[in-house]
């Protein structure tokens, strides 16, 4: 069988930097993400995590080089393109689900239009196929159906985040970013919320690139670990071997915090 690391990177990171003002917050960041792989990117509060994640959604401008093998993508550096263009790729190639789930959705439309309606901005013209399509997804987010025309203004946390992940997967993205999808969720709901990914990732293969400050949740899911400090990556390699043999100092505190 044909290890995932012998492809070519689905997506790539090279020296990517992007600050505030004279503030620095990513240090010429690098990485790659394989074909079915989820990436665990860690760290503490102010690591970097959140920017580098909205570098990679596109929602920040930033210097380095990112590539996406995806058709018609082919070697273009997506930092360089114009804000249409990114807009495209964000929307045809890229999705995230946030923290908050209140940032992403419409709290008081229905779920089922929810997820339907990045269908339609991809060019979906008959609104009956962008909803069956919405209502597989919210099933394969293991949503219960039968509350799709409630809002997400009335259910719980957990539920909120199952139409986020709907909406996410409707279109198939090539990359699903995920921040911190768990945080404020009690550990059950945790739990099922993670089972779910995991299911997702083994039935679509889905390439994720996680960032969480709870390595228990990296622990998880990830194939690989990415450790970012002070916007620099410090060490990186495979989960287990991060998680029970760390190298570098900063992740040796990192995991004994967490014990």
């Amino acid at each position: 069988m044909t290890s995932p690391y012998e492809e070519a990177p689905l997506l790539r990171l090279e020296g990517v930097r992007q600050g505030y003002g004279a503030r620095e917050v990513l240090r010429g960041v690098s990485l790659e993400l394989y074909p079915g792989e989820v990436l665990g990117v860690v760290g503490e509060s102010g690591s970097g995590k959140s920017t580098l994640l909205r570098v990679l959604y596109l929602e920040l401008p930033a210097e380095g080089r990112y590539t996406l093998g995806q058709p018609g993508l082919e070697g273009l550096n997506l930092l360089a393109l114009d804000p249409y263009r990114r807009l495209e790729v964000r929307q045809r190639h890229l999705a995230l689900v946030r923290q908050h789930a209140h940032e992403a959705l419409r709290m008081g439309f229905s779920s089922l239009a929810n997820v339907a309606e990045p269908l339609l901005l991809l060019g979906e013209r008959r609104y009956g196929q962008a909803a069956t399509r919405a209502l597989a997804a919210l099933e394969e987010a293991d949503f219960p159906t039968e509350r799709a025309d409630e809002p997400p203004r009335v259910l719980s946390g957990g539920l909120r985040q199952r139409v986020q992940l709907a909406r996410a997967i409707a279109a198939r993205p090539a990359v699903l970013l995920l921040d911190e999808p768990t945080t404020g969720l009690d550990l059950l709901v945790q739990a099922r919320v993670l089972d779910t990914l995991r299911a997702l990732k083994g039935r679509l293969g889905l390439s994720m690139i996680l960032v969480s400050h709870d390595l228990g949740v990296v622990r998880a899911l990830a194939d690989r670990i990415l450790v970012l400090l002070e916007g620099e990556v410090v060490e990186a390699g495979l989960a287990d071997q991060v998680l029970e043999d760390p190298q570098h100092p900063y992740t040796q505190d990192l995991v004994q915090a967490r014990l």
